[in-house]
């Protein structure tokens, strides 16, 4: 198993005018959600050969652009035009991904999953968008390693069915994220040279947590528009770098900042940025040693900030994050998936290079 390039401290302070200080240096594993001793080193994460099979269940139909039909409450066709965005040039294997399934009552939330599997075909990721009509707060995207091949699944209860970044270490287990959305309308383009693989082997576990502000019932419908090059055009894949406080718990009746760093042991280049709060955050910041290179005051339709031009990290720099919340409840907001009774607190990055576009995890 490969370890991550970045050393993980975390504290809490009242006072954010400056970022903290000195760290502690430790080694973090590279895959979300998964135990290290079982998962394999993420370099052979595609090429184990598996055995072709098939387990699970849904109730529709999926296809690829080009591939075989698989079982989910949704579609995948070719990525043609999208509305109100101009996508790049037709490419080699892309593909859309359609979320159907989902109707909430006036005020329900809920974070409902779908499993896209592997169809054998590598993919090179060079642009992306999300879609929703209404009601999205995030979008998660898993790259799963699947060397059995599960069958297509969705929409399910994530916190009751299959849990979140599920797996089971051996032979269906996260191997790193594709670019997720905040935004009901989200689109990005990489640069020239740059992008995220999707192995042979990868399927994508997508967790949608949608939420229903009105006194309405809505239908929650949305696409994932994955636009691909050929492997001979990228010479940098792209991974996110995820900088999460695990331990964030905000008091009640009390406005209180939190705040997390971690140290790079290699070399990056940032490409974009973006940031993460629940319901009742106020304020998000992130600094590069002592550089402001992000902050929000957003909690929905949060939108991802290019760096024009892009920001080179040095081995030794200081990644800081901290997030702000005015807890009006009378009970603490701890960690937790829940808008409204929980809180989170992350920095998310877009950077390269990496291995295999493997997340880097600092928390």
């Amino acid at each position: 198993m490969s370890t991550q390039d970045v050393a993980v401290a975390s504290d809490s302070t009242e006072d954010t005018s400056e970022p903290p200080g000195d760290v502690v240096v430790t080694d973090v594993a590279v895959d979300t959600g998964v135990d290290a001793s079982a998962a394999q080193d993420i370099e052979d994460a595609a090429v184990d050969p598996g055995d072709s099979g098939a387990d699970g269940s849904s109730d529709a139909t999926a296809s690829d652009a080009g591939g075989t039909d698989g079982t989910v409450d949704g579609n995948v066709a070719d990525a043609q035009s999208v509305d109100g965005w101009n996508p790049p040039p037709k490419g080699p294997n892309d593909l859309v991904f359609e979320f159907k399934g989902i109707t909430l009552k006036p005020g329900e939330e809920v974070i409902m999953c779908y499993y896209l599997p592997p169809d054998g075909v590598e993919r090179w990721l060079s642009a992306v968008s999300s879609e929703f009509k209404y009601g999205l707060h995030h979008l998660r995207v898993d790259r799963m390693y699947d060397a059995n091949t599960k069958k297509a699944f969705g929409p399910v209860d994530c916190l009751q069915g299959t849990g979140h970044a599920p797996g089971d270490g051996k032979t269906w287990y996260t191997t790193g994220e594709l670019p997720g959305a905040q935004d009901n309308d989200m689109h990005m383009n990489f640069p020239a040279g740059t992008g995220f693989r999707i192995g042979p082997k990868h399927g994508l576990y997508f967790e949608a947590h949608v939420l229903n502000t009105t006194m309405k019932t809505k239908k929650i419908e949305g696409k994932y528009h994955i636009y691909t090059v050929t492997k001979s055009q990228v010479s940098n894949s792209v991974g996110l770098l995820l900088a999460f406080n695990n331990k964030v718990s905000y008091p009640p009746k009390k406005i209180t900042t939190q705040s997390s760093s971690c140290t790079f042991k290699k070399p990056y280049t940032l490409i974009f940025g973006t940031g993460h709060m629940h319901a009742y955050g106020t304020l998000l910041e992130a600094y590069v040693n002592n550089t402001k290179i992000y902050s929000t005051t957003a909690v929905e339709d949060v939108e991802i900030t290019p760096y024009l031009p892009a920001i080179e990290i040095k081995k030794g720099d200081k990644l800081t994050w901290s997030c702000t919340y005015n807890n009006k409840t009378d009970k603490a907001l701890n960690l937790g998936f829940s808008d409204i009774y929980d809180a989170m607190c992350g920095f998310v990055g877009f950077i390269y290079p990496t291995m295999d576009s493997e997340a880097l995890i600092c928390d």
